[in-house]
């Protein structure tokens, strides 16, 4: 019987008749799951590390503003170089608001092109946060 090695759960947890729980299975899968946690993770969320995370929802009734955008950038761009400076950002989009077609308030769209140095690979995360609580 051969063995599969498995890398993370995949989050949220469902349960898989293989292994127990879902798994990530690549080094690509587990460093897209591990940057969506570290842009909505809030800081000072994790306990044992409050400067962890973007927190990307708190954003969402901000104004919109190119000073916005830019701020948001600059706070991923130094999460990732401090949690996961074994990628590379290749591009990063915001868009909200009015920006959105069509407009949506308290509505963001985030793209990051990236690629991870160790396996060659590039990718890109598309997340889409909505504030559906009002």
């Amino acid at each position: 019987m051969s063995q599969i090695n498995t890398l993370a759960p995949r989050l949220p947890l469902t349960i898989d008749s293989k292994f127990g729980h879902e798994m990530l299975l690549t080094i690509r899968q587990t460093t897209k799951q591990n940057l969506k946690c570290l842009l909505l993770t809030a800081p000072r969320e994790r306990m044992m590390d409050p400067e962890f995370g973007v927190g990307l929802k708190k954003y969402l009734f901000e104004n919109t503003a190119p000073s916005l955008d830019t701020s948001i950038k600059i706070r991923i761009r130094q999460q990732v170089k401090k949690y996961m400076p074994f990628i590379d950002l290749k591009g990063l989009s915001i868009k909200s608001g009015d920006e959105l077609s069509p407009p949506s308030a308290n509505t963001m769209l985030v793209s990051i092109k990236y690629s991870i140095r160790s396996v060659g690979a590039d990718d890109i995360l598309n997340l889409a946060l909505k504030n559906e609580s009002y």
